[in-house]
């Protein structure tokens, strides 16, 4: 299955959210036009996906489950997010916002990003700007209209994470040479303690079983000869 259709289609379903946010604070300039640029940026990222090629997709087979997955979870977010926008209070609806877009940046957007590093590193650049730029928006619009520090520390919280996680260096997998391997055990060999070999040990044991027994030595013969002892004449 091609990942590009679910994703397209996800990221027009969150288009589709930020444009209620704004019919929602109408009567309110600047958040409405806050509301609409980020409903702009959904179309940016939709027009960066879907200007890669189909090989890029192929390589994502991997991935394809979870990716699966985390776009099935941020649907579901976004059709309970739909309903009864009209009724909420901006403190909400923040809140709503970055239940939304958690998952979408690390669960979706983040995965593509990175592979996208691997083989195509300008689309990955020019992707990673477009969402970075986005959740700054975000945290920014928080900061200085919602008034919440642990709302504020949420946003910073998702913002800092997606740039750790995105910009972090390729770990490559360590393969160790042959002649090293080979030098390992030599080491290994040398370290262990000696063992006789089996054909030594036999030979031993052979000896050992035809040997004769050691005679007892003899008590000195001088020990039992008493010598008399005359009177001296004078």
């Amino acid at each position: 299955m091609n990942l590009r259709g679910p994703v397209g289609k996800l990221q027009k379903n969150a288009n589709r959210f930020y444009v209620q946010l704004a019919q929602r604070f109408i009567e309110n300039p600047l958040i409405r036009d806050a509301w609409s640029i980020m409903a702009q940026d959904l179309e940016r990222q939709e027009a960066s996906l879907k200007a890669l090629r189909p090989s890029f997709w192929k390589q994502l087979k991997k991935q394809e489950k979870s990716l699966q997955r985390a776009i099935a979870e941020s649907y579901r977010l976004i059709a309970n997010r739909h309903d009864a926008l009209s009724a909420l209070p901006l403190h909400d609806c923040f809140l709503r916002t970055l239940e939304l877009e958690e998952p979408i940046t690390l669960n979706v957007y983040l995965p593509l990003i990175l592979e996208l590093r691997n083989h195509w590193t300008e689309p990955a650049l020019d992707f990673y700007v477009l969402v970075n730029a986005h959740i700054t928006r975000i945290a920014r619009l928080i900061q200085s209209v919602s008034g919440d520090p642990a709302l504020i520390q949420k946003c910073g919280d998702l913002l800092q994470k997606f740039e750790k996680e995105s910009q972090a260096p390729e770990v490559e997998p360590v393969v160790i040479s042959a002649r090293k391997r080979k030098s390992r055990k030599v080491v290994r060999r040398l370290a262990a303690p000696l063992r006789k070999s089996r054909n030594v040990r036999r030979s031993l044991s052979a000896v050992k079983r035809g040997a004769k027994p050691l005679t007892k030595r003899r008590k000195p013969l001088l020990k039992d000869i008493k010598i008399a002892r005359g009177r001296v004449r004078r």
